[in-house]
């Protein structure tokens, strides 16, 4: 319930309270809206009351969560994905779901690996991504991340140029997706 459904329906309750003293004269009407106005007074701070005590929607379990290669990562990526990771969660103070870590990759098919990323994906805060155009569940992670409207931030694009066409012209692809994100990422904080 909206803060503003929330605000009329209380208004409301007492307004039936406040109608019941002005019909005193008329008892049995008076008692009705009293009653109805108490009854939806109540019952509508008591929700409130219960609502306040639910986790709220904005409260992540993971600061973040790293998109990365796990099957088969460049030579020497895996050691600096160690060292980011140490780094974000020792430094930076991160708890940070890493799928090489936290995801259970036995798994021949990869669906139950696609639907505990995606959970993890949506308890997490902000999504890093350590980019390799050539990993199959980097492209559904990320995917899934654009489709939650999460907060991207690319880590190592700086080793990818632009992907583009034979005329020269920027084409469509994930790694211009992220290298675009990071460009209007330069000046804020990682």
């Amino acid at each position: 319930m909206s803060r503003k459904t929330f605000y009329f329906v209380m208004i409301f309750g007492f307004t039936l309270i406040l109608v019941s003293l002005f019909l005193r004269k008329y008892q049995q009407l008076s008692n009705i809206f009293w009653i109805g106005g108490t009854v939806i007074s109540y019952g509508i701070w008591s929700y409130d009351l219960y609502q306040r005590d639910m986790p709220k929607k904005e409260e992540f379990i993971y600061d973040g969560f790293l998109v990365c290669s796990v099957r088969d990562p460049k030579s020497g990526e895996r050691e600096e994905q160690e060292a980011w990771v140490a780094y974000a969660k020792e430094e930076l103070g991160l708890r940070l779901y890493w799928p090489y870590e936290d995801t259970n990759q036995n798994d021949p098919i990869g669906g139950r690996i696609c639907a505990d990323n995606r959970e993890a994906i949506k308890a997490s805060r902000k999504v890093y991504i350590w980019w390799n155009p050539a990993s199959y569940g980097s492209h559904y992670d990320l995917g899934v991340a654009l489709a939650l409207g999460k907060h991207i931030v690319p880590l190592n694009l700086d080793r990818f140029e632009w992907t583009m066409d034979k005329n020269g012209q920027k084409t469509k692809s994930f790694t211009n997706i992220l290298k675009k994100l990071s460009e209007e990422l330069d000046n804020q904080e990682v």
